[in-house]
């Protein structure tokens, strides 16, 4: 049967101490009830005035009972065999109360019932099809749904501020109306079952490499303002300063600026787009008269000329075969076959251009041009394939004149090669051909209707094209320098967490490193820090990279058979609101470890917390008060150990190894403890 996972049923927030703005009538309740809340959203997409009181009602109702029996402390949950009631105060008199129904399997109806359906089916009863479901309890962890609410709330408090500074400075109206544009998104978002990380709920995560890194973004820090901070992200990693709290840099800050880091954009070479058909014939045919025109030699012409035509006629060609599909065949012009062409041939003749005065050699180049012109324009398609004579290929080139004619000082540099010669004679010139400084341009006379795009060549415009992308893409992409993105944040006061300042953001992506400024709103703009945080960049970087070839070349050598078969242990070390994990993270929905982080919170006598499984049969630890920090409290390690031929003094040894390290680690400078 096909299991339905848990879902959110309905999603309120209500304060106890509002009251109605209008005067209403005293026995009038479900009014001043209803003036207390102030946000609800359900999965029904309407729900009835009376339903809604009644839900809100029953979470006021469990917490004025808990209340009677430990006034200290209020209900958190209630359990039912279907659902999960959480019920947390952020604030004073503020309640987030959800519902969430647990993940349920349908199975079928026992054997009694069908019997009492046959019967009613008999009696002409209809029977009511009732599906029975099996619920289950483990699905979800009262911890792990506390944890994401209040994640929701830091990110609406980073965001707008607390609910008390909003109703004190805007109004009930506009907190309701903040409240609506936030939580109705994030509520139907919100996939339990997904969002369930054990680590993310402990603190932030710190860069393995904190150690070396730390000094560096230290020494950046110094030169700032004392209204200014700054810290580095390579997400999902954090190198604060020792100067930054963990009060000061909480987990949504985090998370608010790894949302709008912009994802990585790789240029992608543009290709030049190919000229028309009908401009690159016309051209072609205009090519012959306009290079005899200049007194090139009448070899040099018959070559480019055919070379121009072919390709001419070959793109033509192809594009025919490939848009005809798509188009009215009624307005196209067909190219018959040779065979249809009843004598007349296929000639492309080139028009007549008026030969220049200053040119003897015009003549001469024209009229060769135009006694050779029945052969050399001759194309022909038989089945569907161009028919080039032969005698075509037989021409034989001037190849230093034809490099001598296309040498064009003012748009081809020396140092790139032309097209279609040799690689031998590009490396190696000919020693007797005279210098590019040496060689006298001719005698060149350009009509005055014609302007000097279109006196060029078209063959050697497609060849000066046809370099100009292959130096584009030999030359590297230059990368836009980093523009600082803004953004305005609320914080909290380290005495009065109620009590916001908003703070300006600037943040700037670099080689995969993320540098964020924290100043007062009214604060400038830091741009003229950009250059030394690139600076401190690529010092991080340098040192990443540094640490990262120190560790492979620790671990070159080969391992035992008994390193490799044995399954590594997880573990994640919380210390003054930072975290650091092992290679192998902590499985995300770890029943074991939900149920000792809440006796931790139940039990403020618990430190250290045992359990091992049935299947698989792993070891569990978690222990708290670690003497590693002046603060105990603030210190927290939770392993999964998969062994199961270990004993109960061997997880012991284990997790103090783990401990060792991250004293050891820290080089005895204490930055990871300062932290």
């Amino acid at each position: 049967m096909s299991r339905i996972p848990p879902g959110l049923l309905y999603l309120t927030i209500y304060n106890t101490s509002l009251r109605p703005a209008s005067l209403t009538s005293p026995d009038d309740e479900d009014a001043e009830e209803q003036a207390q809340i102030l946000f609800y959203t359900a999965r029904e997409r309407a729900v009835s005035r009376d339903r809604m009181l009644r839900q809100v009602g029953l979470a006021k109702a469990l917490v004025n009972f808990s209340d009677m029996f430990n006034s200290e402390q209020a209900c958190e949950n209630v359990h039912s065999q279907t659902r999960r009631m959480i019920t947390i105060e952020t604030e004073p008199d503020y309640w987030i109360h959800a519902c969430i129904e647990l993940a349920k399997t349908p199975r079928s109806a026992p054997s009694k019932r069908k019997g009492k359906a046959k019967e009613k089916a008999k009696s002409g009863e209809s029977p009511a099809q009732e599906q029975i479901y099996e619920c289950h309890d483990s699905s979800v962890h009262d911890v792990a749904l506390r944890s994401h609410i209040m994640r929701g709330y830091d990110d609406f408090k980073l965001i707008h501020g607390s609910f008390t500074s909003i109703l004190t400075s805007l109004g009930q109206q506009a907190l309701e109306l903040q409240l609506e544009r936030f939580f109705t998104v994030w509520a139907w978002r919100w996939d339990i079952e997904q969002h369930t990380d054990f680590s993310a709920d402990l603190g932030s995560s710190l860069h393995p490499m904190a150690p070396s890194l730390v000094p560096i973004v230290d020494d950046f820090a110094k030169v700032l303002l004392d209204e200014m901070s700054v810290f580095v992200l390579e997400p999902p990693y954090v190198i604060p300063p020792t100067t930054l709290t963990s009060r000061q840099l909480p987990p949504s800050l985090l998370r608010h600026v790894i949302s709008r880091i912009p994802p990585a954009v790789v240029a992608q070479p543009v290709a030049p787009p190919d000229p028309p058909v009908e401009q690159a014939t016309r051209d072609s045919a205009v090519a012959p008269a306009s290079i005899t025109s200049r007194g090139l030699d009448p070899s040099i012409v018959a070559q480019v000329t055919q070379k121009s035509v072919e390709s001419a006629a070959l793109s033509s060609f192809v594009t025919m075969s490939s848009v005809t599909r798509a188009m009215d065949p009624r307005q196209l012009k067909w190219g018959w076959p040779g065979y249809l062409t009843f004598g007349k041939g296929t000639a492309t003749k080139a028009p007549d251009v008026p030969p220049s005065p200053a040119d003897p050699q015009t003549s001469e180049s024209a009229s060769t041009a135009e006694s050779g012109s029945s052969e050399t324009f001759e194309i022909e398609v038989r089945d569907g394939h161009l028919d080039v004579p032969e005698q075509r290929k037989s021409i034989d080139v001037d190849r230093e004149s034809l490099q001598e004619a296309l040498y064009t000082p003012q748009h081809l540099s020396p140092n790139l090669s032309i097209a279609g010669l040799p690689a031998e004679e590009e490396e190696k010139p000919d020693e007797e051909s005279p210098k590019a400084d040496e060689v006298e341009a001719p005698n060149q006379e350009v009509p005055a209707d014609r302007d000097d795009a279109q006196a060029i060549s078209p063959a050697f415009s497609v060849m000066h094209k046809s370099l100009d992308v292959d130096v584009a893409e030999k030359s590297p992409p230059v990368s836009p320098a980093p523009t600082l993105r803004p953004s305005t944040i609320h914080l909290a006061n380290s005495a009065d967490l109620l009590v916001t300042r908003r703070r300006r953001v600037w943040q700037f992506t670099s080689d995969g490193l993320t540098v964020v400024f924290l100043s007062d709103v009214e604060g400038h703009e830091p741009s003229e820090l950009i250059p030394r945080s690139m600076k401190m960049v690529d010092y991080l970087r340098e040192e990443s990279n540094r640490q990262q070839t120190k560790a492979a070349s620790e671990k070159s050598m080969l391992p035992s058979a008994t390193n490799i078969l044995q399954p590594q242990s997880a573990h994640v070390l919380a210390v003054n609101g930072y975290t650091v994990s092992s290679s192998r993270p902590l499985p995300k929905n770890s029943e074991q470890l939900y149920h000792a982080k809440q006796m931790f919170q139940s039990d403020h006598d618990v430190s250290e917390v045992f359990s091992r499984g049935q299947n698989p049969q792993h070891w569990h630890v978690a222990k708290r008060r670690l003497e590693i920090i002046d603060q105990p409290d603030q210190a927290q390690v939770y392993m999964e150990i998969a062994r199961k031929e270990s004993n109960l003094t061997d997880v012991d040894n284990e997790v103090a190894a783990v401990v060792r390290s991250f004293v050891e680690q820290d080089d005895g400078r204490g930055l990871l403890v300062e932290l």
